[in-house]
């Protein structure tokens, strides 16, 4: 029983790693689009949401962001 309890918080662990890579990312992004369009930070998250909600980009577990070319 501890082992599979051991393995799940292992699991859980590199899920949360895996998550932040994710916002790094993101934060990442956001900072960019505000540093060189002077939008705001609600725009830049709304302007992110938009282009992921047509596909255009998107971000995965492990901090990488994908760029649908079109």
């Amino acid at each position: 029983m501890n082992s599979v309890l051991f393995c799940f918080s292992q699991f859980n662990l590199r899920r949360s790693q895996m998550i932040s890579k994710e916002k790094e990312t993101r934060e990442l992004i956001i900072s960019f689009l505000m540093k060189q369009t002077g939008i705001t930070r609600q725009e830049s998250i709304d302007n992110i949401k938009e282009l992921e909600s047509f596909g255009l980009i998107a971000f995965n577990s492990k901090g990488d962001l994908r760029f649908r070319e079109v």
